[in-house]
C-alpha cells in the first residue's frame, strides 16, 4: 500500500499542518490536553516533517491549539510520561515513533508549547536490522531505570527485534527477543513483567514477556546477568490469530491479573499452503487470556475466552477500575466495602468500522458502535484506530462515574469521544455536539470543506 502511494502520487515537500489531524494513530491524554499523531499515510506533505504532534484542549468545544510540532511520517504509538510514573525524569514528555524517518521523538510537554530539544530524536536508521519503529513501551521500576522500549515492524528474516532507550541517559541498546516483528507492548508493575505482541510470526502466534525482576539487566545476554524472554503461543487457542493491541487489568487483589488482545484472524490452512501470511482477514476476536503462576513461579497463560469484533482488530484499552457492587460473604452477610467488579474494556476494527465496550464482570460486549441504522454514516468514522481513556471522575461537572474514551478514525481525520459509566447502570453514548440524543457526534479537528 505505501509503495502503491508513492508511485502514484505527486512528491510533495510542504510540511505539515498544525491546525488539522492527518490519519491520526497514536492518541493519549495529558491532565486536561488530548495529543493527536498525525500520520501524512497518503505522503501528502513532505516524508521528513509531514507528520505532527498536536494537542487539544479538552472542554466543551475541543479545539487545536497553536504550537504544535512537526515530526515524520508514519506516526505509531504514542505514550505519555512524567515524574510521576518516572520519579527520575526532569519532565514529563510524550513518546512517539516515525516509521518512514526511523526515529523516536522524545517531546516535552511542560508549558504551553511542544519542544523537541537536542535529545529529542533518538535514530534507528543506523541500524540496518531495524525497520519501522512502531510499538512503544515504558517501565519505571521503583529505585531503578527507567526505559522506553521500542519495538519494529521490518526485520530481516522476521526477527523479533526490541530497542530498549535509558530515559535519564539516553543510551540506546538492540534486543533480539526471538521470531516476528514486535507490534505492541503492556507493563506489569507488580510483576516487572514487560508484555508484548508480534505479527508475521509464521504459523504461530506468540504472546511473549521480559521477565525484568530480579535486578536483572535487560542489555546483557541472559547467561551473563541479563533478562529473561519467555512466550505463549496462543495459535492453539484460535488458529490463525495474530496478535494486535493489548492491555492488562486493572490489578484487584484477590483476582488474577488478565490480558485482552485484539487478534486478526486469518485461513490458517491457506497459510499452511502457501508458507506464508495470506493478505486477508477472514474475522476479529479479542482474546481474553488470565496469567498464573505455577508451583515453580512461571508464567501460565489461559483462555477465557474469545469474542468477534470485525475485521482489522487494532488497538485496546483498558478504562479505569469500576466500583465495587453490593455483595454477601459465604455465610450471608453483607460485604462491608463490597466486591470489585472486573473491567470495561474498549475495542476498535477498523476495517469494519466497528467500536466495543467489553464487559469482563458478564463476560459479554456491552455496547457497539457501527453505521447508523436510519443513515448508514459510520458513527466513528470509516476507520476508528487509536484509542485514548480520560477519567472523569477528578474532573468536576463532568459526569459522574464516567469514563471517556477517546477514538481516532484513520481515515477520516477527526477524532469521537464516547462516554461510559463504570458502573454499567446505563449504555455508552456519543459526546454529542448540541442537546439532546439525537445531536451529532462531536467531531474532534473535523475540517468543513
Amino acid at each position: 500500500m505505501v509503495v502503491a502511494i508513492g508511485c502514484g502520487a505527486e512528491q510533495r515537500n510542504d510540511p505539515a499542518p498544525l491546525d488539522r489531524f492527518t490519519f491520526p494513530t497514536g492518541i493519549a491524554v495529558h491532565g486536561q490536553d488530548l495529543l493527536v499523531v498525525s500520520s501524512n499515510f497518503d505522503l501528502q506533505y513532505a516524508s521528513a516533517d509531514g507528520g505532527s504532534l498536536l494537542r487539544v484542549a479538552l472542554g466543551a468545544a475541543p479545539a487545536i491549539q497553536p504550537g504544535g510540532l512537526r515530526i515524520g511520517s508514519f506516526g505509531g504509538e504514542l505514550t505519555v510520561v512524567d515524574p510521576a510514573r518516572c520519579p527520575a525524569l526532569g519532565g514529563t514528555e510524550a513518546l512517539v515513533t516515525s516509521r518512514l524517518q526511523g526515529r523516536l521523538y522524545r517531546i516535552g510537554l511542560d508549558g504551553n508549547a511542544l519542544t523537541c530539544g537536542a535529545a529529542c530524536e533518538i535514530r534507528f536508521d543506523d541500524d540496518k536490522r531495524l525497520g519501522d519503529p512502531y510499538g512503544i513501551g515504558v517501565t519505571c521500576p521503583a529505585g531503578g531505570t527507567p526505559r522506553a522500549w521500542v519495538g519494529f515492524l521490518r526485520t530481516p528474516l522476521r526477527e523479533a527485534f526490541i530497542a530498549t532507550i535509558d530515559l535519564t541517559t539516553g543510551a540506546r541498546q538492540v534486543l533480539s527477543v526471538g521470531a516476528g516483528q514486535v507490534r505492541s507492548f503492556a507493563y506489569d508493575a507488580d510483576t516487572e513483567r514487560l508484555f508484548f505482541t508480534s505479527v508475521d510470526t509464521q504459523l504461530a502466534a506468540p504472546l511473549s514477556w521480559i521477565e525484568l525482576a530480579s535486578g536483572c539487566d535487560p542489555t546483557l545476554p541472559e547467561n551473563a546477568g541479563g533478562c529473561v524472554v519467555r512466550a505463549a503461543d496462543l495459535w492453539g487457542f484460535l488458529r490463525g490469530a495474530e496478535l494486535s493491541g493489548l492491555d492488562l487489568s486493572n490489578p484487584v487483589p484477590g483476582q488474577r491479573r488478565r490480558v485482552y488482545v485484539a487478534t486478526k484472524v486469518y485461513d490458517a490452512d491457506l497459510a499452511a499452503t502457501l508458507g506464508t501470511r495470506p493478505g486477508f482477514d477472514v474475522t476479529g476476536e479479542l482474546m481474553v487470556l488470565e496469567l498464573a503462576e505455577n508451583a515453580t513461579g512461571n508464567l501460565e497463560v489461559k483462555l477465557v475466552k474469545t469474542l468477534y469484533v470485525g475485521l482489522g482488530a487494532a488497538e485496546v484499552k483498558v478504562l479505569p477500575r469500576r466500583p465495587n457492587l453490593p455483595c454477601n460473604d459465604a455465610s450471608g452477610v453483607s460485604v462491608p466495602n463490597g466486591c470489585p467488579q472486573r473491567d470495561l474494556v474498549a475495542i476498535t476494527a477498523s476495517e469494519d468500522g466497528l467500536f466495543w465496550i467489553y464487559d469482563d464482570e458478564t463476560g459479554t460486549m456491552r455496547d457497539v458502535f457501527g453505521r447508523d441504522p436510519q443513515t448508514g454514516q459510520p458513527g466513528l468514522g470509516r476507520s476508528p484506530f487509536g484509542l485514548a481513556v480520560q477519567d472523569l471522575r477528578a474532573t468536576p461537572g463532568t459526569g459522574d462515574g464516567n469514563a471517556r474514551v477517546y477514538v481516532g478514525s484513520f481515515l477520516d481525520d477527526f477524532v469521537t469521544a464516547v462516554d461510559v459509566p463504570l458502573s454499567g447502570s446505563a449504555p455508552a453514548d456519543f459526546v454529542r455536539a448540541g442537546t439532546g440524543p439525537s445531536a451529532p457526534p462531536q467531531r474532534i479537528g473535523q475540517v468543513t470543506p
